[in-house]
C-alpha cells in the first residue's frame, strides 16, 4: 500500500502538506478517527503490534513531557519539509529540554 498517496491526497485533505491536527478534531475537542488514516496498515495484513506500538508511544510521550519542558533554540529555524532518501524523514531541529522540578 501507498501510505504517502493516502495520506497526501489533495482530494481527500485540503493543503495535505500543511501540519493541521486540528483535521482530526470534532467541535467538542475530541480526537476522532479518520478513515483516510492508515499508520498501521489495513485489512489482513495491518500491524499486529497496532495496540501496542499506540500504549507505548502514548506511555512514552507523557513520561518525557511530564520531566521536561521543551522550547525552540533561539534563533533556529524549523521545516517541514522532508529529506528525500528511500523514505521520508524529518528535517533536524534544534530545541531546549530543561528538566522539571518535582
Amino acid at each position: 500500500m501507498n501510505l504517502w498517496s493516502v495520506h497526501m491526497d489533495p482530494n481527500v485533505w485540503e493543503d495535505p502538506y500543511e501540519f493541521r491536527p486540528e483535521r482530526h478534531i470534532d467541535q467538542q475537542g475530541n480526537v476522532f478517527k479518520s478513515n483516510h488514516i492508515m499508520t498501521f496498515g489495513l485489512g489482513k495484513r495491518s500491524c499486529m503490534g497496532e495496540a501496542l506500538a499506540k500504549s507505548s508511544l502514548f506511555l512514552f510521550f507523557v513520561s518525557v513531557m511530564q520531566h521536561f519542558q521543551f522550547s525552540k533554540v533561539p534563533d533556529s529555524q524549523f521545516s517541514l519539509e522532508p529529506l528525500v532518501g528511500l523514505t521520508y524523514a524529518p528535517q533536524p531541529c534544534l530545541a531546549n529540554a530543561i528538566k522539571r522540578f518535582q
